[in-house]
């Protein structure tokens, strides 16, 4: 009972990371079935040899794919392996030394004798970043989108709901000093307008035969994730093309704020509702609140038209805030405990100044400065425009509906005291 309790202990900690450490792995040799085996220390024991799969995390500087994992703090030794492209198990000499969180191996010469590889190893990571330059017709860079990892397959970047027109070119380019572009001294060319998802591996070898390639594969309908809070809600933005919400889910806009604290919001679109087909669908650069359970989205050309007043704004990019001189971000509030966080609008950064969202994200933008640090969601209701609340530094209660109250209630019932809810009995 107590080797089992200590076990469970010794997993609690590599879960939270006090225990944990990534080693990184350079495949130069285009092995497939990428593991690390390790030994030694307190922590939980490793799989068999040749151990637990590695994740494949990106390319280096010589276009050469790098693997990741994580592994006990205190383990005395470790080895990397993989499968050639004869299905032959290759792997490293032992390494007992210098194995520090972050650190990155790399193969070195085959020792015949041992049957095994030689190794190095380097604290530079060296992760090339990859994106998609958009239009570049006479190098001009109107939208730059960047490649994420495809996590299904090792050593190729993908990126889904790209809206190009036709007749323009794209181009991939890296993050690193050499500044490559691909493909190397061409363009490729978008012949027809539309939603793309485009593919890309860097030159490299690998056990497939697979070198560089970069395409375009037009989809006219293509679905995106968005993920909720655990209290239902979340924010969405895209400027290219509208996006039929999934069952489950409500879209809002906010068409008013007043100095008492309340913001009016309006439905605009509801999962549920198959009428027609604006009622369950949100225009293209409408920036909007979702409420629900995640899902996906999907996006299709637009075809409708955006609300003429929405107090939420938003951006296809990561880019700083505008277009009011307030602005907040749904978030939690500052210093939060799992017990007493409240989800809502506060304050992106001090005083409501500016500051930076992510791409596809909406932020709320009020036109008067000072305005209040923080919007509650909760009972928020378009048609009454229930009240938020503000967090404030004085003993102020409001009720549930956001009626300033004269002092500390007596009657019972839920109120909402300096941003936080409250039963009083």
């Amino acid at each position: 009972m107590r080797k089992k309790l200590f076990s469970i202990l010794a997993l609690l900690l590599i879960v939270s990371g006090a225990w944990a450490k990534t080693v990184y792995f350079t495949n130069s040799q285009g092995w497939t079935e990428v593991k690390v085996y390790y030994w030694g220390g307190n922590g939980p024991e490793c799989s068999a040899f040749p151990g637990n799969p590695m994740a494949w995390v990106g390319h280096n500087n010589y276009d050469q794919l790098v693997y990741s994992a994580t592994i006990p703090n205190d383990v005395t030794g470790i080895i990397f392996s993989g499968k050639d492209a004869d299905e032959n198990l290759n792997k490293t000499k032992d390494i007992t030394e210098n194995i520090d969180d972050g650190n990155r191996w790399y193969l070195g010469d085959y020792n015949s004798n041992e049957s095994k590889w030689e190794f190095g190893y380097t604290t530079d990571l060296n992760i090339s970043t990859y994106y998609v330059y958009g239009d570049v017709n006479n190098w001009t860079e109107n939208s730059i989108y960047k490649l994420q990892p495809n996590t299904e397959t090792a050593g190729e970047y993908l990126l889904h709901g790209v809206a190009l027109e036709a007749n323009t070119y794209i181009k991939v380019h890296s993050s690193e000093t050499t500044k490559k572009w691909y493909p190397d001294g061409s363009n490729y060319k978008i012949n027809t307008a539309g939603i793309y998802s485009i593919y890309f591996r860097p030159n490299g070898n690998n056990a497939w035969g697979d070198t560089y390639y970069f395409t375009a594969v037009k989809n006219d309908v293509i679905n995106v994730n968005v993920t909720m809070a655990e209290e239902g809600y979340g924010t969405y933005y895209n400027s290219k093309y509208d996006a039929k919400l999934p069952a489950g889910v409500t879209a809002k806009i906010v068409t008013a704020a007043d100095n008492n604290g309340k913001l009016t919001y309006r439905t605009i679109a509801t999962g549920d509702d198959n009428s027609k087909s604006s009622a369950n669908t949100v225009p293209a650069g409408t920036a909007v609140l979702l409420q629900g359970t995640s899902g996906n989205l999907t996006l299709s050309m637009p075809s409708l038209n955006k609300p003429s007043t929405n107090y939420l704004h938003g951006s296809d990019v990561i880019t700083t805030t505008s277009g009011g001189n307030t602005f907040y971000k749904l978030s939690y509030q500052e210093n939060y405990t799992e017990s007493d966080k409240i989800i809502g609008w506060y304050w992106g950064a001090a005083n409501g100044g500016i500051f930076t969202s992510d791409a596809n994200k909406a932020w709320l933008a009020l036109p008067t400065s000072g305005a209040r640090a923080f919007f509650d969601l909760s009972d928020s209701d378009e048609k009454t425009g229930i009240s938020a609340t503000r967090i404030e530094t004085n003993d102020n209660w409001y009720s549930i509906d956001g009626r300033r109250l004269t002092g500390k209630p007596s009657q019972r019932g839920v109120y909402i005291n300096n941003g936080k809810k409250l039963i009083i009995k």
